[in-house]
């Protein structure tokens, strides 16, 4: 509480304030607050310590879930600071040229995968990205669709293949939706949550390493799918 924003007459006996002291407010106007408690204090600052580490599955009221991609407020993630901001700034003179060559690593994704026989009714059980032909993608991540999602990672794993599951949970099982789900059969976006994993993304990715990505991918959803490793 600052007194200066107060509408007082200081008292005749009171001694000059220097200029630029710090202001001290007098027993008769200063805030009767007990202090708070280290819990009361640390629910306080929850709200905002949760954006700064949005999404980690860790709240005050909740169970911590690392790795679930929990989140308990609605609103955006975008936090650049001072420096950041200037390095995005000098990025977007690059930006339309990664976009197009990430949509075309997305595309040879695509087409290597479907080549050697991707789909849901086939032997891998894997389904790649559907995009509508009036619409484009920047392919910020690829990710497909497997079964046995939870057998497949730790095949990629074992042959040096990062694979990673960014939405686990979707937006309709987020903590802010919960109270509008209502009955609705969310049974197709619970099983997409299921099932995807994103594959090594960037726009510079080699052609060479893109066709061995696939061919390793198909492999362990073949495998998983037969209940074995791939040889």
């Amino acid at each position: 509480m600052d007194c200066r924003s107060l509408k007082t007459r200081p008292s005749a006996s009171a001694p000059p304030t220097r200029v630029g002291a710090p202001a001290v407010c007098p027993p008769s106007v200063a805030p009767r607050f007990s202090r708070p408690s280290r819990l009361g204090a640390m629910a306080m600052a929850e709200p905002f310590h949760q954006p700064r580490r949005l999404g980690d599955g860790h709240t005050s009221d909740h169970e911590a879930r690392p790795g679930q991609a929990l989140h308990t407020q609605i609103g955006i993630n975008g936090r650049p600071d001072s420096i950041q901001a200037a390095v995005l700034l000098a990025m977007l003179a690059i930006c339309d040229d990664e976009v197009a060559r990430r949509a075309q690593v997305g595309a040879s994704y695509s087409a290597a995968l479907r080549a050697r026989g991707a789909g849901r009714d086939t032997e891998f059980g894997l389904l790649v990205p559907y995009i509508e032909s009036h619409n484009t993608s920047v392919c910020a991540q690829y990710a497909v669709q497997v079964d046995g999602r939870d057998t497949v990672q730790p095949i990629l794993r074992a042959e040096a293949l990062p694979t990673a599951v960014l939405y686990p949970l979707p937006l309709n099982g987020q903590i802010p939706y919960q109270h509008d789900r209502g009955e609705d059969d969310t049974s197709v976006v619970d099983a997409a949550a299921a099932r995807a994993v994103s594959l090594p993304m960037h726009p510079f990715l080699p052609a060479g390493e893109l066709t061995a990505i696939a061919d390793t991918v198909l492999s362990a959803a073949a495998g998983s799918r037969r209940g074995s490793h791939p040889e």
